[in-house]
C-alpha cells in the first residue's frame, strides 16, 4: 500500500509541481513582421487558474487577441500602444492547460521580447512569471522569451555561383541531346 501512495505521488503530485505554468510560441520572431503568438498556461496547482494577465515588451504593436470561449478580454492601454492583455472568467482545472492567441508587429529595433505573466488561481494565489533562466537557474518562474532574428540574406556571391552551376548543366545536357542526333 505504501507503494502505491509513492507511485501515486511521484505520476500525479511531482510532475505538477516541476511542470512550467507558462510558455509563448513561437519562440523566435522576425522584426517588423505581423505575428501570431501563442501562450500556453498549465494550472500547476491544486486550485484551478481562473486569471491570466500578460505584460507586453517594448517593441509590440497593433496587439490584437483571439476570442476564447468562456473567457474575457481586457485590453490596457498607456497612451497609444498596448500593455497588457488580460483574460479573465474562466477556469482552467489543475493538472491541464489552455492556449490563448493573440497577433501582433513585432518592431524592427528589439532582439528579444520576454514576456511577464501572471497567474491567479481560484485559491488566490498569484504566481508571476518575471525573471530570466539566468536569475533563478530554473525553468520554474522564468519569464519566456521569443528571440527576434533577422533572416540572414544570401550573398551576392552564392546567386552568381548557382547560375553559373545551372547555365554549365543546361549546356552539358543540350550537348548530350546533340549527341544522339
Amino acid at each position: 500500500m505504501r507503494f502505491f501512495g509513492f507511485a501515486l505521488f511521484v505520476g500525479l503530485v511531482l510532475p505538477l509541481s516541476l511542470h512550467a505554468g507558462v510558455a509563448v510560441t513561437p519562440t523566435t520572431a522576425l522584426p517588423g513582421e505581423r505575428t501570431t503568438f501563442t501562450l500556453t498556461a498549465t494550472a500547476d496547482r491544486p486550485s484551478p487558474l481562473i486569471e491570466l494577465r500578460l505584460l507586453l515588451p517594448r517593441g509590440i504593436t497593433e496587439v490584437s487577441p483571439r476570442v476564447i470561449q468562456g473567457w474575457q478580454i481586457d485590453i490596457v492601454s498607456e497612451g497609444t500602444s498596448v500593455s497588457e492583455i488580460a483574460w479573465s472568467g474562466g477556469s482552467i482545472p489543475p493538472g491541464y492547460q489552455e492556449s490563448f492567441g493573440f497577433e501582433a508587429t513585432v518592431g524592427s529595433d528589439v532582439s528579444s521580447l520576454s514576456w511577464i505573466v501572471i497567474e491567479k488561481y481560484k485559491d488566490g494565489f498569484l504566481q508571476t512569471y518575471d525573471r530570466s533562466q539566468d536569475e533563478i537557474g530554473t525553468e520554474l518562474a522564468y519569464a519566456p522569451v521569443t528571440n527576434v532574428e533577422t533572416p540572414p540574406v544570401a550573398s551576392d556571391w552564392y546567386g552568381k555561383a548557382a547560375l553559373l552551376v545551372a547555365s554549365f548543366a543546361l549546356v552539358i545536357s543540350f550537348a548530350s541531346l546533340l549527341r544522339h542526333f
